[in-house]
């Protein structure tokens, strides 16, 4: 196999165990169950609420490591919810906050909208950009990392991942005509960006990076700047994408870290030096 394909960093990781998508979902759905209830009632346990959080999150970090699934934001969601006098009621509004933008008007109509233009960017994939790209795509190994055909067949390959999730907008748009509220887009034309943090922070995944945003820059007393934090969003993005190709790949190559690290350096310089 040519170098071009060989990571830094290559460990197997033992073969995953395999359960039926239904019992999947239900332990799941049991573990955020489980995670409201801890919350909940968390002075009962003899545990500090610190503990408690660190428990739930290294739970949910594990359990992807023996199933092929990674729903990790539920780890991230529990992580940083407020315990005291908490309900069921503020518990599911929580969840609600990450992907429903209050700021804007409510609209049925708008849901229909972004679910057509969901249905449009597959349509784009799949009579667009997948004929254009190689059958296997273990043979764009075979050329060197800046040859032509390995910067065109990449760039093909990030707009099919984006276009992939298009189905996000159908999902989301379903969700909005039935209930009208506004749904959060989860991107804002990325390549239309000027800048990292322009990328990162107002175009790319906005419901993970409402997600992050939360729990990192939220109010608390704590002596870590503003650009530490934003790193810090970063590393934990790169840790969560390791882990989902941990658990898809069983490899461990830590690729996604570097890549997300290198990005937060770049979104730290220049809200440092370019501000």
């Amino acid at each position: 196999m040519p170098v071009y394909s060989s990571p830094l960093l290559d460990i197997a990781l033992p073969k995953p165990l395999v359960v039926p998508t239904f019992q999947l979902s239900g332990l799941y759905a049991c573990m955020l169950g489980l995670d409201y209830v801890l919350l909940r009632h968390h002075k009962q346990l003899m545990m500090s609420k610190k503990m408690v959080r660190i428990g739930i999150t290294a739970i949910h970090a594990a359990v992807p490591i023996s199933f092929a699934a990674i729903p990790w934001f539920l780890a991230s969601y529990s992580a940083y919810l407020p315990t005291e006098q908490f309900t069921l009621k503020q518990w599911i509004q929580a969840l609600y906050d990450t992907v429903v933008d209050r700021t804007g008007q409510t609209s049925h109509a708008f849901g229909l909208i972004k679910m057509a233009r969901g249905f449009a960017k597959l349509v784009l994939l799949y009579v667009g950009v997948q004929p254009l790209l190689p059958t296997m795509p273990d043979a764009m190994l075979n050329y060197p990392w800046f040859s032509s055909e390995s910067l065109s067949y990449t760039f093909l390959f990030g707009v099919k991942a984006y276009l992939v999730l298009g189905c996000a907008d159908v999902t989301a748009g379903l969700a909005q005509a039935l209930t009208g509220w506004r749904m959060v887009d989860m991107f804002d034309s990325p390549i239309l960006a000027t800048s990292p943090i322009d990328f990162w922070s107002r175009r790319w995944n906005k419901t993970v990076r409402n997600l992050l945003h939360v729990q990192v820059f939220r109010s608390q007393h704590t002596s870590s700047s503003k650009l530490s934090r934003g790193l810090l969003t970063f590393v934990t993005s790169g840790i969560f994408h390791e882990l989902i190709v941990w658990s898809i790949s069983r490899k461990i190559t830590l690729e996604n870290f570097s890549f997300f690290t290198l990005h937060g350096i770049a979104c730290m310089i220049q809200a440092k030096y370019a501000s």
